[in-house]
């Protein structure tokens, strides 16, 4: 036992010497030292705070960690160092995972906001100071306080980072006082000289210490109580994982930021707002869509990712951001990823924030946006491409992880099952087959049994609809559009005229972001992001890039070029022409099928019209007689191009496709 201590002695003295020679190579105040005394559990809580005092007197920029520290039950000795250090230090502090309650989360509060009074306190004992009639001594003493209120801030904090301690004791009495403790802490950080970023992540937070937080809001802007005559800096809040915030907490912050907002119109009220797997549904994210839809620039980055929004929620946010009238202040990020309920209904308005340039980063990883949502993109991205002024210079969406490409894993199956044997059949097997089936058809349909066969086209669709099918996917997996394809088939325009074209390569360039990573892409959807790189860059001035990787069949090469790799420009132009070529191949199809549909109506009409001038005839009356108004029926002639029989007309659809 006496070793162990001696060796954490000795580590302790190795450590104060070496940031003792790195405080001694550069001057205190331009470089910030790290005190890592995390995961100490045997030191005593008397040597951390000895450590805590020396460090602070000698250094005036300091990053302390205390994570996982155990020291619980004599956290006033360490307290008592913040309250003692010196006037000019200012400290990021992270003690996390010490199982802090409500009662050492106050103390450490406390000593904060002492060490906050007893400076304002100085300053104020220092403004009653009775006037001298010695003008030489009165514009010194300015020019002291001057001097100290400039090096010398009232709040000594960075950032403060408690995550996962239990604060959650809500209703006790140190519950209360720690949220009180709590408010006052957010109102007297308006002294900060730089961004005070707050951390109380995974801490069992309720709706409460939300409204406590925006209270102190609302008191860091409040004149009378904040620093006069100095800018406050937007503060950054972190709650992910503290699932009982829900509607009720993000109501409770949305109002803050709203009543901040409307008096201070400029004022950017949170830097970050981090509100990841709180619990959030629609109602909550209504309730930040009305706080950000005149002031969307009250945030920069807004995290909502991992609740409970669906696509309701998210058109309510895209509404309300893409409606604002400022298209010069925006929401710079929003993360609603992990939102599994986010599809293709909210990825079209969302999509509209980024069109109207209301928000400049959005991140939709991992929701269930497929084929439609992203071609939603492709449309706002080709509105940009042709927009004459007032492009933006840099647009990020990332869509990875959501089911926009066709590929999906193979459920498991015995070695003898349909489905396993039809994963082993070869492209031209299948054609072969098909083929066949198509003959076996049309014989059947000669000799009329056409309408007794089934209407199954192949033994891969009879295969699909038989009970406790485990082939490749679902039905509704098969039936799915590539998304890669569809955002290439939006994006492309093929009637855009030579004018437009190049008055759109005239304009400022924008780069474009696109994060496609582990969405089962394949060669061809590869093939289609290079054509509308290639085709965004040609005629729209647009430079885009996409993050492919992840999607394992794709070659390292394919995944360079679509990042923008300078050495693989010709491969990307080579995959871009291959599906080009393919897609207007398609459109020619397209197009042909058009026409031969609008053939067969006409001739379908046609008929119509004559068999019913054939049944007119037949009911002239009752006495007549066919056969007395022809005398000869051999010599009655039919044109073989007007009356035709059925297998020809069909023989005659089938070459039209």
């Amino acid at each position: 036992m006496s070793s162990q201590w001696i060796s954490i002695s000795l580590g302790l003295l190795w450590l104060l010497a070496a940031q003792s020679e790195a405080s001694t190579s550069s001057p205190p105040s331009s470089q910030k030292t790290k005190l890592d005394l995390s995961y100490l559990h045997r030191v005593k809580p008397d040597t951390l705070a000895d450590v805590l005092k020396d460090r602070l007197q000698k250094q005036s920029n300091i990053e302390i960690d205390l994570s996982s520290s155990l020291i619980r039950k004599d956290i006033k000795s360490i307290v008592s160092v913040f309250k003692d250090m010196g006037e000019d230090s200012t400290i990021d502090l992270m003690a996390r995972s010490n199982n802090w309650s409500s009662r050492d989360g106050r103390l450490l509060l406390e000593a904060v906001l002492a060490r906050t009074e007893n400076s304002n306190t100085e300053e104020s004992t220092t403004e009653d100071k009775p006037a001298t009639d010695d003008k030489e001594t009165t514009e010194a003493t300015k020019t002291e306080d001057e001097s100290s209120s400039t090096t010398s801030p009232a709040f000594p904090f960075h950032s403060l980072d408690l995550g996962w301690n239990n604060f959650g004791d809500e209703g006790t009495s140190e519950s209360k006082k720690f949220l009180k403790s709590l408010q006052k802490l957010v109102q007297e950080s308006s002294a900060s000289p730089e961004p005070f970023v707050l951390r109380l992540d995974v801490c069992a937070l309720s709706p409460a210490a939300c409204r406590a937080i925006g209270k102190g809001m609302i008191s860091r802007y409040d004149t009378e109580t904040s620093t006069a005559n100095s800018e406050i800096k937007p503060m950054s809040l972190h709650l992910t994982k503290n699932e009982y915030v829900g509607d009720a907490g993000a109501a409770a912050l949305s109002a803050a930021i709203r009543s901040i907002a409307s008096k201070n119109k400029d004022a950017v009220v949170f830097d970050v707002l981090n509100l990841s797997a709180c619990g959030i549904g629609d109602t909550g994210a209504e309730a930040l869509a009305i706080a950000l839809e005149d002031h969307p620039s009250s945030v920069k980055h807004l995290i909502l990712s991992n609740n409970h929004i669906t696509d309701e929620g998210a058109a309510i946010l895209g509404r309300a951001l893409a409606s604002s009238k400022d298209n010069s202040r925006r929401l710079e990020s929003l993360d609603l990823s992990y939102n599994k309920e986010i599809g293709d209904a909210g990825a079209r308005e969302l999509a509209r924030t980024i069109e109207h340039d209301s928000v400049g980063k959005l991140i939709l990883r991992s929701c269930h946006v497929r084929a439609d949502g992203i071609s939603s993109f492709a449309n706002v991205l080709k509105n940009v491409g042709k927009r004459k002024t007032d492009r933006p210079k840099k647009l990020e969406i990332d869509l990875s992880g959501n089911p926009i490409g066709i590929l999906r894993k193979n459920k498991k199956s015995s070695a003898y099952s349909a489905s396993a044997l039809k994963s082993k059949a070869t492209a031209t097997t299948a054609a072969y087959m098909n083929i066949i089936g198509k003959t076996v058809q049309r014989g059947l349909k000669e000799i009329g049994l056409s309408e007794s066969q089934s209407t199954l086209e192949s033994d891969d669709e009879e295969e699909s609809k038989m009970d406790g099918d485990d082939s490749f996917g679902s039905s509704e997996q098969k039936e799915t559009k590539c998304g890669a394809l569809a955002f290439a088939d939006a994006f492309i325009d093929e009637e855009q005229s030579e004018a437009e074209e190049s008055s759109a390569k005239n304009n400022q360039d924008c780069n474009i972001a696109l994060g496609l990573r582990h969405c089962a892409l394949d060669t061809r959807a590869a093939e289609a992001l290079a054509a509308v790189i290639h085709e965004g860059k040609e005629k729209m001035g647009l430079n885009i890039q996409a993050d492919v990787r992840m999607n394992n069949v794709l070659e390292d090469d394919m995944v360079m070029a679509l990042q923008g790799d300078k050495d693989l420009e010709s491969d990307l132009v080579e995959m871009a022409e291959k599906h080009l070529d393919a897609l207007e191949q398609i459109r020619e199809a397209q197009r042909r099928a058009a026409e031969a549909a609008r053939a067969a109506a006409q001739r379908m009409r046609a008929e119509a019209e004559m068999e019913g001038a054939w049944g007119s005839a037949v009911h002239m009356g009752d006495d007549y007689d066919v056969y007395d108004a022809v005398d000869n029926y051999d010599d009655v002639s039919y044109d073989e191009d007007e009356w035709d029989s059925d297998a020809d007309y069909d023989d005659e659809i089938d070459d039209y496709y």
